[in-house]
């Protein structure tokens, strides 16, 4: 595959990178969505309901504690899109390094007083182990089915981030 062609491929990967917010961001700044039946809303309200009601505190406090390594991820998350945006698979091989350390980082936080949060956060983790296996080998020589699969590791991250970041609303401060 021609080099224009790859990078062309990474363009089109970073249009569906997660951003700062824990969401997939397209080129237009709209939130990709991905479709959840009705139930899986349900549980995952009721989630949130009960961490509010019955563990806000503990949470509250875990997150002071604990929290940096996730306010790390979206900022990694950012300079990741960055760095494939401008085809540099030098820089996005150092932020996938950091990405490695700030999982490690989640992993030492576990377990989390909720037991849902705990449950998001080490599904995070999984999907981090994928992201970054598969980007620190990504070079313009790649096969094209590798950035697919690094494009399916993103997805995966991403909807584990904002399952975690929705747990972990209702607990901020009022």
């Amino acid at each position: 595959m021609k080099r224009s062609h790859r990078l062309a491929v990474i363009l089109v990967l970073a249009l569906g990178v997660v951003g700062a917010d824990g969401a997939l961001q397209s080129d237009r700044g709209a939130v990709h969505t991905t479709a959840v039946s009705a139930p899986a809303l349900a549980a995952s309200t009721q989630s949130a309901e009960r961490v509010r009601l019955y563990s806000s505190r503990p949470v509250s406090a875990w997150r002071r504690e604990q929290g940096q390594p996730l306010s790390a991820l979206a900022a990694a998350s950012d300079r990741l899109m960055a760095t494939i945006t401008r085809g540099d698979f030098a820089g996005m091989h150092a932020v996938c390094r950091d990405v490695t350390a700030i999982n490690q980082g989640i992993r030492t936080s576990l377990p989390t007083p909720d037991r849902a949060l705990t449950a998001a956060l080490r599904q995070l983790t999984v999907h981090l182990d994928d992201l970054t296996t598969h980007c620190a080998t990504l070079s313009l020589t790649s096969p094209f089915s590798e950035f697919g699969r690094l494009n399916d590791d993103f997805k995966g991250a991403a909807r584990s981030f904002a399952a975690a970041k929705f747990l972990l609303k209702g607990t901020e401060p009022r």
